[in-house]
């Protein structure tokens, strides 16, 4: 063979990588972004089924085959990046094949840890006194709770008017409601609550670790805003707005926030023998709080669960 025919094979060789090669970033590329889209749709799906709760959605994880963490963190990443179309053409570079491992790109949005700044029993409130209800169907005793100390799901506004119409009826005069909310939808909490209760300042907890990219804003989110809300008359007292976090708590619940930050603003917004109410409890971390010295009387809701202490 001629040196004249040995590279035109060398260069038909090369060319033929070349093609294959990208047939295979092409092919990896819409692998990556299928697998992206599906999660992102079972995460819209099941935060659009209202009645789903803990019970049904360990029984949904099984049912498919999944583990109950695959559905919470598909649904967070739902929740964080409402439309996925910008969200993948934000991650790829140059076009194909870039989007990041799945794994890897959930953990920047959940960062995993368990750090633990109060000691905390084996066998705690988390665990003890279980019974089912829901705050919306509970008959409450009117003007009762000093505090209502909750973290509710913050893209489900009609919630927020359950729960601005329990703290009207609920709070004495002078209680609180506290609650942590999302930047997305902070306009519409405010509008919501300030139907029901007096506005009165939002306070900032600062992430302990790495926060998550908010990729429809282009916003490298550092804190979380914390509403607070009054049933007049004001009371005289100074309150601090500005909270360093620990850092992640998920050992009980995906969406579990930090016990240190709810002790803190229970004893900042109530005082020891008083009752505090958490409608939203999720793992319990507040009824947990309330449970640590000096006391506080306590009454915690989940979906299908009710915890008193």
């Amino acid at each position: 063979m001629t040196e004249t025919a040995l590279a035109k094979l060398d260069q038909w060789f090369e060319l033929l990588v070349e093609d294959c090669q990208t047939i295979l970033d092409r092919t990896k590329g819409q692998v990556g972004e299928a697998l992206y889209r599906g999660k992102h749709a079972l995460g819209i799906r099941v935060l659009d089924e209202k009645r789903l709760d803990g019970r049904t959605q360990a029984e949904l994880a099984k049912r498919l085959g999944i583990s109950q963490q695959t559905i919470s963190d598909a649904k967070r990443f739902a929740e964080q990046n409402p439309d996925i179309t910008l969200y993948i053409s934000s991650r790829f570079t140059n076009g194909v094949g870039k989007l990041p491992s799945w794994r890897r790109e959930v953990a920047q949005l959940l960062p995993r840890g368990q750090p633990s700044f109060v000691p905390v029993a084996k066998n705690s409130i988390r665990n003890e006194g279980v019974l089912e209800g829901d705050f919306r169907e509970a008959d409450h005793e009117e003007e009762s709770v000093h505090l209502i100390l909750t973290d509710p799901p913050y893209s489900n506004l009609e919630l927020w008017h359950d729960l601005g119409s329990l703290a009207q009826r609920v709070l004495v005069d002078g209680g609180w409601l506290v609650a942590y909310t999302g930047h997305v939808f902070l306009p519409d909490v405010l509008d919501i609550l300030r139907q029901y209760l007096n506005y009165h300042w939002i306070l900032a907890l600062k992430f302990g670790t790495k926060g998550p990219l908010m990729f429809q804003r282009h916003v490298f989110v550092s804190w979380r805003p914390i509403v607070v809300f009054y049933k007049p008359p004001l009371q005289d007292m100074w309150i601090q707005d500005f909270f360093q976090g620990p850092g992640t708590e998920k050992t009980h619940h995906p969406w579990q926030q930090d016990l240190q930050t709810f002790r803190t603003l229970i004893d900042q917004f109530s005082q020891p023998g008083q009752i505090v109410m958490d409608p939203m409890a999720g793992a319990g971390t507040v009824a947990e709080a309330c449970n640590l010295e000096p006391k506080r009387r306590c009454i915690a809701y989940e979906v299908n669960k009710l915890a008193s202490c």
